[in-house]
């Protein structure tokens, strides 16, 4: 349990609780201490200290109704349906206007599978409810309509739910995850937005098009919704932390460093927040202040793979690889199985001249991976540097058949068919480069500046600009 939920609970309480659980010799209790400590256990899924409590309440109180309503509860987390159906039905005969006891009933039947009559009882729940409770009621049979896969209904339900109570959280984040699950981002966007055109204020509309748009990996959208939310509330803090994911999206390794400081006001991981600034750290080379934070992260986290590995990639880009790839390999003795890491090894024994251990890896993951064009794309720098230009091409085509229109696997397959001396199949390859990402030829020529001394190569290149590529 996270310390700011043990903090809404009487720990004091707690404490004197189980102080007269182990002497054997029980205090007095009001009703409300006893659903508190029993409400206590069950957050922190301690079923058999809760079973203990409500045991004793009922002890001091018989057959009091709140306790009896908990003691329900308490067999259903006990996994005992039949007796806490049978509980609640004698409550329900005497209090028909118990919303409570409706909604419970209904829970019980959520874990029974049965969702035709858990969305029955919240209907009944609904029915006899005071208005602070519709909006809950309403979406979490919402959530019982999508587990039946109605998902209209459920659609439905929870825009009912925003008509009446337009600043409930939860009915937009039901939408949004109801609108992923079923490719209909865009039709819930138009909702969001028509709930922005009657009341530009709605900070939770603008927030929730702004998760639709980081979905569509719509980021500068995304961004500009947030800002939006901030603009109309600086502490929505929540939203620090899609904004940083948004900015590493689009590589604005500084703005996505300001949200993450920001963040830590609001968000309960500050390790996870560290590892992200080390990854920002990393992408703007500042190398040192990367290392310091994935040694942080591995400090307070040793099994922690991706933080040995950002480890790793730092030592190496600061020139001590031996060290990095030992660090890297501790990376990978966590979790072997990691592709990102598999591939970061293979390319750090390619730039330190192991190429044969580096060819090893790549063949190794190639036979596990083998539609990853950019597998056979790195591979083929692997043999640029081995000098051994036939087996590049090849590489590069395996890759081409797999991204058939990748102006950047195209354009290095001009580079090595040149190299090679296949000028007809170096312009072939450029050719459709050009046309396809004209500016990209930047890229081929740092790649091989020799290219900038052939007026063969420059021609074609020229003849596409004049053409208005």
């Amino acid at each position: 349990m996270q310390e700011s939920e043990e903090q809404s609970y009487n720990l004091q309480l707690i404490q004197s609780f189980e102080d007269g659980l182990n002497s054997g010799e029980m205090r007095y209790f009001d009703s409300e201490e006893f659903e508190e400590i029993t409400s206590y256990y069950l957050a922190i899924e301690d079923t058999e200290n809760a079973r203990e409590a409500i045991s004793h309440g009922l002890d001091q109180h018989p057959k009091h109704s709140d306790l009896l309503l908990m003691n329900s509860r308490v067999l259903l987390h006990e996994g005992k349906m039949n007796q806490a159906l049978n509980q609640l039905d004698e409550l329900l005969l005497e209090q028909q206007e118990n919303d409570e006891l409706w909604a419970l009933k209904a829970e019980v039947y959520s874990e029974l599978l049965e969702h035709d009559l858990a969305i029955l009882y919240y209907q009944k729940a609904l029915e006899v409810c005071d208005p602070d409770s519709r909006a809950y009621y309403q979406v979490e049979m919402a959530h019982e309509q999508i587990l039946k896969n109605d998902a209209d209904a459920a659609r439905r339900t929870l825009k009912m739910c925003l008509r009446s109570y337009p600043d409930y959280e939860p009915a937009y984040t039901s939408l949004f995850v109801l609108a992923n699950a079923n490719d209909e981002l865009q039709d819930v966007l138009t909702y969001f937005r028509r709930l922005t055109d009657k009341n530009p204020y709605n900070k939770l509309a603008w927030y929730s098009m702004g998760l639709c748009y980081k979905q569509l990996d719509l980021h500068e959208e995304s961004v500009h919704c947030f800002d939006l939310v901030l603009t109309i509330d600086e502490g929505f803090y929540e939203v620090y932390m899609d904004l940083a994911y948004a900015y590493m999206a689009m590589e604005w390794w500084s703005k996505a460093l300001e949200a993450l400081k920001a963040a830590r006001k609001s968000y309960n991981d500050p390790t996870h927040l560290l590892y992200l600034r080390a990854e920002c750290y990393f992408h703007q080379e500042r190398f040192n202040k990367s290392l310091f934070c994935f040694r942080k992260v591995a400090h307070y986290l040793p099994d922690h793979a991706e933080a040995w590995f950002g480890i790793g990639l730092c030592l190496h880009e600061m020139g001590h690889s031996k060290e990095g790839l030992a660090h890297l390999n501790h990376a990978l003795s966590l979790d072997s199985e990691s592709f990102d890491m598999r591939l970061g090894k293979a390319n750090m024994l390619k730039e330190m001249g192991e190429f044969g251990e580096a060819e090893n890896v790549y063949i190794r993951l190639l036979e596990s991976h083998p539609d990853h064009w950019e597998l056979f794309f790195d591979q083929s720098d692997l043999y640029v540097r081995m000098d051994d230009f036939g087996m590049a091409a090849s590489s590069l085509m395996e890759s081409l058949k797999i991204e058939p229109n990748s102006a950047e696997i195209l354009y290095r397959l001009a580079a090595i068919q040149w190299r090679r001396g296949l000028k007809e199949d170096a312009a072939s390859a450029l050719n459709q480069a050009l046309l396809i990402d004209y500016a990209g030829h930047k890229d081929m020529l740092d790649y091989l500046p020799d290219l900038e001394q052939d007026p063969f190569i420059i021609d074609i290149i020229e003849t596409h600009k004049s053409h208005g590529n």
